[in-house]
This record gives structure tokens, sequence and C-alpha cells, in this order.
């Protein structure tokens, strides 16, 4: 098991763990469509916002994705600054495993990987 950057070579079981997502009600800010058809312009997003243009109200936000067996289990998000709301209510990290995979201990994983990677 390991936290990883995005990658390509896990597009395909990165979309069946979005279809699983989305099929509960989550993510759907995300258009599975687009991101299957274009997943190199996705991963250079995730990548962009590390350092969102200053006109965008967005913090600075550093994605991993967890992977076990080559299998993408989870995301993990790090917020480099908090605005006030960020603070109350969301925090520095964040992270998300995919349905078909949770209660097997990987939220205890990735938030222990993801408090080294902070």
């Amino acid at each position: 098991m390991k936290l990883i950057a995005p990658a390509q070579r896990y597009r395909d079981s990165f979309l069946a763990a979005l279809r699983e997502t989305q099929a509960e009600g989550h993510d759907l800010h995300w258009d599975y469509d687009t991101i299957a058809n274009d997943f190199a312009a996705f991963l250079a997003q995730l990548e962009q916002e590390k350092s969102p243009q200053p006109n965008q109200a967005r913090v600075p936000e550093s994605s991993f994705w967890l992977i076990d067996d080559q299998t993408y289990i989870g995301r993990l998000s790090i917020r480099h600054h908090l605005t006030p709301h960020l603070r109350n209510f969301i925090g520095h990290i964040g992270y998300d495993i995919r349905p078909s995979q949770r209660q097997k201990g990987y939220g205890k994983a990735i938030l222990a990987l993801g408090l080294r990677e902070a």
C-alpha cells in the first residue's frame, strides 16, 4: 500500500471508483465522461490545484491517491492554508475511500500516510 501523486496508469481503477462514488451521490461535480475522455487534462488540473491563480477562490491543495496492489483505493487532499470556512468545517486534510473498499482499515492507513506527507 502506498500514497502517490495521481497517475495515468491508475486511470481505469480511478474511473471505476468514481462510478462507485457517484452512484452514492457524491463527487457529482466531476463529470465522468469529461474525465474519462481526457484523463491527462484531469491529472493536469489536480497538479494545477497546488498553485491556484490569485483570481480563483481556492487554496493551494496537494492531491494523493492510495494504491494497494495496483488498485486505486482512495484519495487524500492536503490544503496548504485555510480560509475561515475551511478552518471551521473542513480542515487541512480530507480523504475519501471508494465504497467497495470501506471497512477494511484503509481510512486509518490513508490518514496516517497523509499526516507523514503533511
